[in-house]
C-alpha cells in the first residue's frame, strides 16, 4: 500500500515536469537574421529542422537555442552563396553558449582602407586574449552597416558615419546598435620623389583633384610644365574624398583607380606628375619628428618611394603643416577623418573588442593606434614645437 500510494503521489508531479518542459521548449525565443531567400538548392538539414527555419514571409532565418560549431560547418557547405553564409555566420555567432568578452568568435567587417589597421589591432587583442577569434572582411562601410542592420554581423569598422537610412533600417529591424570612434587618420598626400613641390594650400589640391588644373605648373608657378595624373583607391577613401572634401564636386576624369596600397604607391613612383594618397600608417616610418637642439623639426626618413605633401587649410592665418599625429590632432592639418566602429548592442566579445579599442594602457587599443602613427581619440597628444 504505501508502495502504491507512492506511484500516484508521482505521477501528476511526473506528468507536471513533462508539460513544464515540452512549454519550455514551445516558448523558446528565436533568434532571427534577414536572408532574403535560401540559396538554390538548399535545404535545411532534418537533424536541424527542431532548431533551424526559414520563414519566407518575413525573408529570415531563424534560430532556437544555438548552433554548434559542427552544425554550423555542416550548413556552410551547403552553399557558396555570400549572403548565406553571412547569415549563418550571425546565427552561430549569436548565442555561444561560452563567449565571454575574451573568448568567441566574432566576424567584423573592415572597409578595406582599414585592413592593415584593423590585422594589427587583432593581433594585439589576441596576444592577451588567444582564445577570442576574431575574423575580418572586407566590406564598404555602406555593406557592413546594412549585414549589422539585417542582423548578420556584430562589428563593423568604418571611414564614416551610418546615414539617416542606415539608421532607420536598424530602427525597422529592431536591431540595437553603439557607434563609438577610435581613431583620426588622414589623406596623406603623395607625389613622385623627383616632384620639386613639398607643399599646397587646400584649394589647389582640390582644383588637381577635380581637374580644373590639368599641369603642376598651374599650381606652382616654380614648376616646369608636368601633366597631372591623379591615382585614387578603390576603398571608402575615394567616395569620402568626393562627398566630404569635394562637398560633391565631381572627380577629375583622368583619374586611376588603384586596387592596393602597393599599387598605389607604385604608380606614384614611377609617374612624375603623379598624385595620390596614402593613410598615417603608412607615413608612420617615412617622416616624423626629431630634436634638434631645443626644437623638434620635421625627420624626411625615406623619400626613395614617394614624398609626403604639406597641405595648408583655408583659414587666413594656415599654415601648410604635415599629416603628423600633432597637427591632425590639433585640426590644423585640414584632411583628417574618423574611424568609426559599430557594435551589436548584445553579445560579449563586441563588448570586450570594444573596451579594447577604447583603452590606453600599454598593448590596449588606443596605445596600438598611437604607436602606428594614428591619432587615438580617447587619448591626449602632446604638441612640441
Amino acid at each position: 500500500m504505501p508502495y502504491t500510494h507512492f506511484i500516484t503521489l508521482r505521477q501528476p508531479l511526473l506528468l507536471l515536469a513533462a508539460l513544464v518542459c515540452f512549454t519550455a521548449a514551445c516558448s523558446q525565443p528565436e533568434y532571427e537574421v534577414k536572408l532574403p531567400a535560401l540559396p538554390s538548392g538548399v535545404q535545411i538539414p532534418a537533424n536541424l529542422q527542431n532548431k533551424l527555419r526559414y520563414d519566407a514571409s518575413s525573408q529570415s532565418l531563424l534560430l532556437k537555442d544555438h548552433l554548434t560549431a559542427a552544425e554550423k560547418e555542416e550548413l556552410l557547405k551547403l552553399s557558396e552563396d555570400k549572403t548565406y553564409r553571412r547569415a549563418i555566420q550571425g546565427l552561430f555567432e549569436y548565442n555561444q553558449p561560452e563567449e565571454t568578452t575574451q573568448k568567441g568568435e566574432m566576424m567584423v567587417g573592415v572597409d578595406p582602407a582599414l585592413m592593415p589597421l584593423a590585422e594589427i589591432l587583432v593581433k594585439a587583442f589576441n596576444e592577451k586574449r588567444p582564445e577570442a577569434k576574431i575574423m575580418l572582411e572586407p566590406m564598404s562601410a555602406s555593406e557592413a552597416l546594412a549585414e549589422m542592420a539585417n542582423g548578420r554581423l556584430r562589428f563593423a569598422m568604418t571611414i564614416r558615419d551610418s546615414s539617416t537610412a542606415e539608421g532607420s533600417l536598424f530602427r525597422s529591424n529592431k536591431i540595437a546598435a553603439l557607434r563609438r570612434i577610435a581613431a583620426l587618420d588622414a589623406f596623406c598626400f603623395i607625389v613622385n620623389p623627383q616632384n620639386p613641390t613639398t607643399e599646397l594650400g587646400l584649394r589647389q589640391l582640390k582644383y588637381l583633384l577635380t581637374g580644373k588644373a590639368k599641369d603642376w605648373s598651374e599650381v606652382d608657378k616654380s614648376r616646369k610644365p608636368t601633366p597631372v595624373k591623379i591615382f585614387l583607391s578603390s576603398d571608402g577613401r575615394a567616395e569620402y574624398l568626393r562627398d566630404s572634401v569635394l562637398a560633391g564636386e565631381k572627380l577629375a576624369d583622368s583619374l586611376v583607380v588603384c586596387q592596393s596600397k602597393a599599387d598605389m604607391i607604385e604608380a606614384v613612383k614611377r609617374t612624375p606628375g603623379a598624385l595620390g594618397y596614402v593613410t598615417m600608417l603608412d607615413i608612420k616610418d617615412v617622416v616624423g619628428v626629431k630634436q634638434e637642439g631645443g626644437k623638434f623639426v620635421v625627420d624626411l626618413k625615406d623619400t626613395t618611394q614617394f614624398k609626403v605633401l604639406a597641405v595648408k587649410g583655408e583659414g587666413f592665418e594656415a599654415s601648410p603643416v604635415l599629416p603628423l599625429q600633432g597637427y591632425v590632432a590639433n585640426g590644423e592639418y585640414p584632411l583628417s577623418y574618423r574611424v568609426y566602429y559599430f557594435q551589436r548592442a548584445q553579445g560579449q566579445l563586441p563588448a570586450g573588442f570594444s573596451g579594447f579599442l577604447q583603452f590606453g594602457t600599454p598593448g590596449e587599443g588606443q596605445d596600438v593606434l598611437f604607436k602606428n602613427g594614428l591619432v587615438p581619440f580617447t587619448q591626449k597628444i602632446v604638441i612640441r614645437q
